[in-house]
């Protein structure tokens, strides 16, 4: 626990906070990435062949991107609660974490991996 964590603790501010990416960040090029939001969630398109990227990130302890020609989305693996954020100069910023690897798979289909991140993976 940080000293920002044991003064929110201490005042009370425990709500969620926003996803953040600092330090080194591993970049893996894709083909396809699309990035769409819907009311509150945000829906991350990947063909089939980089699901295990995404997971093999959400199993690190440091973030990782996706990149396409047009899009980034920088994954950030965390057991806290913190809410996606679009961040102008780095792209999508979504927090990931154990729960990914439970409800996303390779095969083609639409899957909600929580309130705010769902993911559409195609073939």
């Amino acid at each position: 626990m940080g000293i920002k964590d044991l003064w929110d603790k201490i005042t009370g501010n425990t709500g969620p906070k926003l996803a953040k990416a600092s330090g080194e960040i591993a970049q893996h090029k894709v083909e396809h990435l699309d990035v769409f939001t819907a009311e509150a969630m945000v829906i991350v398109e990947i063909a089939a062949a980089d699901v295990d990227t995404v997971l093999a990130i959400a199993r690190s302890t440091s973030p990782g991107a996706l990149v396409s020609d047009s899009t980034t989305v920088i994954f950030v693996p965390t057991q806290r609660e913190v809410l996606p954020v679009k961040d102008p100069k780095k792209g999508w910023i979504l927090p990931l974490d154990s729960e990914v690897a439970n409800k996303l798979s390779a095969t083609p289909g639409d899957y909600e991996i929580n309130p705010q991140i769902a993911f559409v993976v195609t073939s």
